[in-house]
């Protein structure tokens, strides 16, 4: 079935899609984020169906246009097929953003997007009691403290955010490729959704 993007992204924010509600469909654009590196909201609206091949997800940042490869794993195939874009006139490969806009009509439409975000994951942290404030940069910051904590280098962490700082960048300019970026995102993501604290020590 082919949905226009209005309709695709009324049914993912107001809950019609599935019988979950909204904010869990937030807790999912979260997970998507963590799994991809800690990938912020704004490379995560505006990933391209074009970005999705081979089982990898292959941009670059838009804030610092570097580089950024990230496997999808089993349970991140998962979210992205029950999310995916179901416009075919849309470039987008999930539905957040209207493809049919430019300029600043694109960009207050991401703002409203990111907004309406960062609402639904203040409900839930409500919801479930979470001490501290939930936004959609809590990815970001607490896959890089779970790496700093599984021992995993820094440099490697710098790489997976897609830092482009002189320091950073000087500390991996040959990368370390998909192997080992794959084992420092198993070793986080093993620690936060299996408990699994023996992957501090197998790193």
């Amino acid at each position: 079935m082919c949905w226009n993007g209005t309709i695709c992204r009324s049914y993912w924010w107001n809950g019609i899609l599935t019988s979950l509600p909204p904010a869990w469909h937030a807790r999912a654009c979260l997970e998507l984020m963590f799994r991809f590196h800690g990938m912020p909201f704004v490379d995560l609206a505006h990933l391209r169906k074009s970005d999705l091949k081979d089982g990898y997800l292959t941009l670059r940042r838009r804030k610092t246009g570097m580089p950024l490869s990230a496997r999808v794993d089993g349970r991140a195939m998962q979210l992205l097929e029950r999310y995916r874009n179901r416009d075919d006139t849309s470039p987008y490969l999930l539905c957040f953003l209207d493809g049919n806009l430019e300029g600043m009509a694109a960009y207050r439409d991401y703002q409203r997007i990111l907004r309406l975000l960062n609402s639904r994951l203040r409900a839930l942290a409500l919801w479930k009691k979470v001490q501290g404030k939930v936004t959609s940069y809590s990815a970001r910051h607490t896959w890089a403290t779970v790496g700093r904590y599984c021992h995993i280098p820094i440099e490697v962490i710098s790489e997976g955010l897609g830092h482009a700082s002189v320091t950073t960048t000087e500390g991996y300019m040959k990368g370390f490729g998909n192997s080992r970026m794959d084992r420092a995102n198993k070793v986080i993501m093993n620690y936060i959704f299996k408990g699994l604290s023996n992957a501090v020590d197998k790193w």
